[in-house]
């Protein structure tokens, strides 16, 4: 008997158009991945019932919490369907030369989506029905490979022996790399910032369990989006410091281009918090600041953030 193996294992997605039900026509794409462990976990919940013995009764069976992460490469295609699960549908235009500029930005509503993980050596298929994307962090910086960690919360799943889509759209894709990145603050360049991270957090609610459900989500309702996360920078004078010490309000881009391609993460009203530099040994010393985006306007062209993604995709 064969054991699955990883690189033989691949990954569907799909929007649904009603939460948790497949859609009538499929429209599933191939999704480039790293690691994937959204799993369905359900409690055995014990039985304390006395018998007249010491042998445990049968356990009863509790909620089942569909939830994990996926780890997917940031590349110029393939990566606009993680920033559709999380924003919705973007604004798109064309920018002539065959390239496509697609504005990503928090809606009222979030999408749900399928998701069906498929180890194809052994015709094993495990679906995931009512996804919808609960957080994505993005690290930037150093020389390893750029990935978003993109967390996911569930309704239900099924386990079948045959994939969800026999022929799913597939991308030629390439991956941008943090040789490519830049940081904007305040509309200015900016050459001292070592490591980046962000965390844009859709606050989901996981906890509409119904009864008659057999255990299984009947909604995932959004919140407030809140966005979070830290620079390290070089500490050559006390300019970032003093801007967190007064609340000084900012603004901060993320940029990665190749080519015609590219992606832009702007965060219009961020505000540092407050952090000191430590003296870890002889060698130079860093100053790390956290940092929130928020909204002040109500003005629908207005956003907390908003992704710009460059490429050769006519519509996502």
């Amino acid at each position: 008997m064969t054991q699955a193996r990883g690189y033989r294992s691949q990954l569907l997605l799909d929007f649904e158009t009603t939460f948790g039900v497949d859609p009538t026509t499929k429209a599933a794409v191939l999704m480039p991945f790293e690691t994937n462990n959204v799993a369905a976990n359900q409690n055995l919940t014990e039985d304390n019932t006395i018998r007249n013995r010491r042998d445990p009764a049968k356990p009863s069976r509790g909620n089942v919490d569909v939830a994990g992460q996926v780890v997917v490469p940031i590349g110029p295609t393939s990566f606009g369907y993680s920033l559709k699960a999380l924003f919705g549908d973007p604004t798109t235009t064309d920018g002539g030369l065959s390239e496509y500029s697609h504005a990503f930005k928090p809606g009222d509503t979030q999408p749900s989506f399928v998701l069906d993980r498929g180890f194809t050596d052994i015709d094993v298929y495990e679906k995931f029905s009512g996804c919808k994307v609960s957080q994505m962090a993005i690290t930037l910086g150093g020389d390893g490979a750029l990935t978003a960690a993109i967390d996911i919360m569930g309704a239900k799943n099924t386990v079948g022996t045959t994939a969800y889509a026999a022929s799913p759209t597939t991308h030629t894709d390439t991956r941008f790399s943090n040789f490519q990145a830049t940081l904007q603050e305040n509309s200015v360049a900016v050459g001292v910032v070592t490591t980046a991270d962000f965390q844009i957090n859709a606050s989901l609610d996981g906890n509409q369990y119904v009864i008659g459900s057999q255990g299984f989500r009947q909604d995932i309702p959004e919140g407030l989006i809140q966005i979070s996360g830290n620079l390290t920078a070089l500490f050559k004078d006390k300019q970032l410091m003093d801007k967190a010490i007064n609340g000084t309000e900012t603004s901060l881009k993320f940029g990665l281009e190749d080519g015609l391609n590219s992606l832009e993460f702007h965060f219009p009203e961020v505000e540092f918090g407050r952090g000191s530099p430590a003296v870890e040994g002889p060698q130079g010393v860093v100053i790390t600041l956290p940092w929130r985006a928020y909204c002040k306007s109500n003005d629908p062209a207005d956003a907390s953030v908003i992704v710009t993604l460059v490429n050769g995709l006519e519509t996502y």
